[in-house]
């Protein structure tokens, strides 16, 4: 909603933000500690951060990936523990 304002100035002839420091503002947003190394890569590689477009692909690709891997996690665990056979320290079940 505050980019669209923020867009809705430039009708107005306001000049707006720089796009290094819309791609700022929008990982200063971001608080999901699984994403922390994908907003630092971000705001440390100029492909990133001089572009929103870029940055936004980059971390939507992230998130997917992020939530395909824990989808395949979860499967594996449940799997792993359908087969597991619980015994004490000295053999006996």
């Amino acid at each position: 909603m505050i980019f669209q304002q923020m867009e809705n100035l430039t009708n107005d002839g306001y000049a707006g933000i720089d796009p290094g420091t819309h791609v700022h503002y929008f990982l200063g947003g971001i608080e999901e500690p699984s994403l922390k190394t994908a907003v630092q890569i971000c705001k440390s590689q100029d492909q990133y951060s001089i572009s929103f477009q870029n940055c936004a692909s980059y971390l939507t690709t992230r998130v997917q990936w992020t939530l395909a891997k824990r989808q395949v996690n979860v499967a594996a665990a449940a799997t792993k523990v359908a087969g597991v056979k619980l015994t004490n320290k000295d053999g006996t079940d």
